[in-house]
C-alpha cells in the first residue's frame, strides 16, 4: 500500500509541476526548477511502480496492473511529447507571448493615431499641438510607449531582438520627422510639411510597421505554442493521469480488504494463544504451591536458627554456635554462619590489638609534630629578619641603579650638547672660510675698479688736451672731461678705501677661523670625554640593575623558602592535632570493641599495649628526640593473618614488642 501510496502522490506531483508551468508570470529559473521537479517525480513514480510489481499479488491485482501499464505507456508517451513543446517554449525566450502580442498591437495604434494626427494637420494647416487628442512630445523616440518599452524590456530570443535591433533606425526617423513638419506648419509652409511627411515619416513607417508585423507574427506563434502546451496539460494529459490515478484507488482498495482480512485472522490466532498461556499458568501455579509447602517444611527450622545465630552477632556475642547438619544449601549456609563467627572473632582480636598500638603511636606522633613546628617557628623567623634586611639592599641597590640611568641619561644628554656645538662650530668654520674666499674677490674687483679709474683718469687728460686744441668749441667738451676727471679720482679714492676695509675684514675673519679652530678641538675634546664618562655611567646603571636583578632573585627566594617554612609549622601544627584527633577516635575505636563477647579460648590471645616509656616521650617534647626514638625502635607490629603453631602458642608471642619508628633519620625522608 505504501508504493502505491507513492505513486499516487508522484502523479499528483507530476501534475502539480504541469499546471504551475502555465503561469505566465514564471521566471525562465522557475520554469527550469519546476522541469526538474517534473523529471523527478516521473522518475519517482515508475520506480515505486516497478518495485510494487515485484511484490506478491493476487489475480486481481495482476489484471489491474497490466491495464496500469498500457495506461502508463500512453501518459509517458503524452508526457514526453508535452516535455519536448515545454522546451522549445522555454528555448523561444518568448515566456508571456500574451503580453508581448498586446504590447505590439498598442504600439502599432499608438504609431498609426500619430501618422494620422500629422496628416491631418497638414491637411487643415493647423499645428500638431494645436489639437485635443495630440500627441506631446512626438518628435522623442525615447518618449512613446515603444521607446520606453526597449528601455527596459530583454529577451533569450535571437530573432526578436534581430527585429527589435532593424527597427531601431526606422522608429527614430519616424518620430524626428515630426519636427521639421512642425516647424513647417508653424510658418504656414504646408506643401514643404508635406513634402517631410512623403519623403520622410511615411517611408519611415514603413519600415516600423513592417518589424512591428514580423514581432506580432513571432509572438503569436509562441502565444500558439504555449496555448497548445497548456491545452495538451489540461486535456488528454489530465485524463491519463486521472484514469491512472483511478486504477492505482482500486490496488489500494483491494490490498486494504487484505490487510484487514489479515488482521482478523491474526486477532483470531492471537485469542487461541492467549487462552493456551492462561491454562498453563494456572497449572504451573498449582505445581508451585504444592512444591513451595514441600521445600518449606524443611528449609524454615535450619534457616530459623541461622536468623537466631544472626541476631546473636548483631548483638555482639560472638561465642554463639549452631548445630545443623544437612548436606543441602540450607548445611552449606549453617556451615558459613559459624566460620563468619570465627573470623570476625579473629578480625575483632586484631583490631583490638591494632587500636591500642595505633593510639601509642598517635601520641608519639603528636608530641614529635610539637618539637617540629617550634623548631619551623624560630626558622621562620630567621628567614624574615634576612628577607627584611635583603629587602634593604634591594632597595639600595634599586636606587643606584635609577640613580645611575639618570646620571647617564645626563650625560648623554651633555654629550649630544656638545656634538651639536661642535658641528656648529665646524659649519662656522666653513662660513668664515667662504667669507675668506669672498673678500679676496671683493679685493680682486676693487683693483679692477681702480685700473679703470686710472684708464679714466687719462682719458679725461687727453680729452682735456683736445678740448685745448680746439679753441672755443672744445670748452664745453674740455668742462665735461674735468667732470669725468674728478669721478675717476674720487672712484680711485674710493677703492682704495674699499680695498683697505676688505685687508682689515679679512685679517679678522683669518684670526676669527684660527680661534674657531681652537674652540673646535677643545670642543671635540669635550665632547670625548663627555662619551667615556656616559659609557661609564651606563656600565654602573647596568651592573646596578644585575645586582638589583640577584637581589631581587635571592628575595624571591628567601621568600619561596620562608612560604614553604611556614608551610611546614602549619602542616606539624595540623599534623600534632591530627595525630591527637587519632589517638582519641583509637580510643573510641577500643571502647567500642571492648562491647563484643569474644571467647576466651579462641586460640589468639590479646597482644599487650606498647609504646614508649613517659620518660622517653618527655625527652622527644624538647627536641632530644635521637637517643630516646634509637632504643625504641622495633620490628612491625604483626598482622591479622598469622597463624598458631601445633602447640597453640601464637607466634606473635615470640616476637618482639611492636612500635612506631620516629627517628630523625625516619623523618627525613618526608
Amino acid at each position: 500500500i505504501e508504493s502505491l501510496l507513492f505513486v499516487d502522490l508522484a502523479i499528483e506531483e507530476v501534475i502539480v509541476a504541469q499546471r504551475t508551468l502555465m503561469a505566465e508570470f514564471l521566471t525562465i529559473e522557475q520554469r527550469t526548477r519546476q522541469l526538474e521537479n517534473f523529471r523527478e517525480a516521473r522518475r519517482e513514480l515508475y520506480e515505486q511502480w516497478e518495485y510494487f510489481k515485484t511484490l506478491p499479488a493476487i489475480a486481481e491485482e495482476v489484471r489491474i496492473s497490466d491495464r496500469i501499464d498500457v495506461e502508463l505507456a500512453e501518459w509517458s508517451e503524452l508526457n514526453n511529447r508535452w516535455l519536448a513543446m515545454t522546451e522549445a517554449f522555454n528555448a523561444t525566450g518568448i515566456l508571456d507571448p500574451g503580453d508581448l502580442v498586446g504590447h505590439i498591437q498598442q504600439f502599432i495604434g499608438d504609431h498609426y493615431k500619430l501618422e494620422l494626427e500629422v496628416v491631418m494637420a497638414i491637411h487643415t494647416g493647423g499645428d500638431i499641438a494645436g489639437g485635443g487628442n495630440a500627441i506631446v512630445g512626438g518628435d522623442d523616440p525615447t518618449a512613446c510607449n515603444f521607446g520606453r518599452w526597449l528601455a527596459t524590456f530583454t529577451t533569450g530570443n535571437a530573432e526578436l531582438r534581430r527585429l527589435i535591433d532593424a527597427s531601431r533606425q526606422s522608429h527614430d526617423r519616424f518620430h524626428r520627422s515630426v519636427l521639421p513638419i512642425r516647424a513647417q506648419l508653424r510658418a504656414g509652409n504646408s506643401a514643404e510639411a508635406l513634402r517631410v511627411l512623403q519623403q520622410e515619416m511615411l517611408p519611415a513607417s514603413e519600415g516600423v510597421f513592417a518589424a512591428f508585423d514580423d514581432m506580432l507574427a513571432l509572438a503569436e506563434r509562441a502565444d500558439a505554442a504555449r496555448d497548445e502546451i497548456n491545452l495538451l496539460a489540461m486535456g488528454r494529459l489530465y485524463d491519463e493521469a486521472r484514469d491512472v490515478m483511478g486504477l492505482i484507488d482500486e490496488l489500494i482498495h483491494i490490498n486494504e480488504n487484505i490487510a484487514a482480512a489479515e488482521v482478523a485472522r491474526a486477532d483470531v490466532v492471537s485469542t487461541q494463544v492467549i487462552t493456551v498461556i492462561i491454562v498453563g499458568m494456572l497449572v504451573g501455579f498449582v505445581i508451585a504451591v504444592v512444591l513451595g509447602l514441600i521445600l518449606t517444611k524443611g528449609i524454615t527450622g535450619p534457616v530459623a536458627m541461622s536468623v537466631a545465630l544472626a541476631q546473636k552477632l548483631a548483638d555482639g556475642d560472638l561465642t554463639a554456635s549452631i548445630d545443623v547438619d544437612q548436606k543441602d544449601e540450607i548445611g552449606v549456609l549453617a556451615k558459613a554462619m559459624r566460620e563468619m563467627r570465627d573470623r570476625l572473632a579473629e578480625v575483632m582480636t586484631e583490631v583490638q590489638t591494632t587500636a591500642e598500638n595505633v593510639a601509642s603511636g598517635s601520641s608519639q606522633v603528636a608530641q614529635s609534630s610539637q618539637s617540629l613546628s617550634q623548631g619551623s617557628t624560630e626558622q621562620a623567623s630567621s628567614l624574615e629578619e634576612i628577607s627584611a634586611s635583603l629587602n634593604e639592599v634591594n632597595s639600595q641597590s634599586t636606587q643606584n641603579a635609577e640613580n645611575s640611568t639618570e646620571a647617564s641619561a645626563v650625560a648623554k644628554g651633555a654629550l649630544q650638547a656638545a656634538q651639536a656645538g661642535n658641528e656648529q662650530m665646524h659649519s662656522l668654520i666653513a662660513v668664515m672660510e667662504r667669507i675668506n674666499e669672498s673678500s679676496d674677490e671683493i679685493n680682486k674687483v676693487v683693483k679692477v675698479i681702480d685700473d679703470i679709474a686710472f684708464q679714466i683718469n687719462l682719458l679725461a687728460l687727453n680729452a682735456n688736451v683736445e678740448a685745448a686744441r680746439a679753441g672755443k668749441y672744445g670748452k664745453g667738451f674740455a668742462v665735461v672731461a674735468e667732470e669725468v676727471r674728478n669721478l675717476a679720482g674720487r672712484s680711485a679714492q674710493a677703492a682704495k678705501e674699499t680695498a683697505s676695509m676688505v685687508e682689515a675684514t679679512t685679517r679678522n675673519i683669518v684670526d676669527g677661523n684660527a680661534a674657531a679652530q681652537t674652540t673646535s678641538k677643545q670642543l671635540q675634546e669635550i665632547v670625548t670625554g663627555a662619551s667615556k664618562v656616559a659609557d661609564f655611567l651606563e656600565e654602573i646603571a647596568v651592573a646596578s640593575k644585575e645586582q638589583a636583578q640577584g637581589v631581587e632573585q635571592i628575595n624571591q627566594g628567601l621568600s619561596q623558602v620562608d612560604q614553604v617554612t611556614q608551610s611546614n609549622t602549619a602542616n606539624a601544627e595540623e599534623g600534632a592535632a591530627a595525630a591527637e584527633e587519632m589517638s582519641a577516635q583509637a580510643q573510641q575505636l577500643f571502647s567500642l570493641i571492648s562491647t563484643f563477647k569474644l571467647a576466651q579460648d579462641s586460640g589468639r590471645p590479646r597482644q599487650k599495649h606498647l609504646a614508649l616509656p613517659h620518660d622517653t616521650r618527655q625527652q622527644a617534647a624538647y627536641g632530644e628526640r635521637k637517643p630516646a626514638m634509637a632504643q625504641g625502635r622495633a620490628k612491625p607490629v604483626a598482622t591479622a593473618g598469622d597463624h598458631e603453631d601445633g602447640s597453640g602458642v601464637s607466634k606473635r608471642a615470640n616476637r618482639a614488642p611492636a612500635t612506631i619508628s620516629l627517628d630523625d633519620d625516619d623523618f627525613g625522608k618526608f
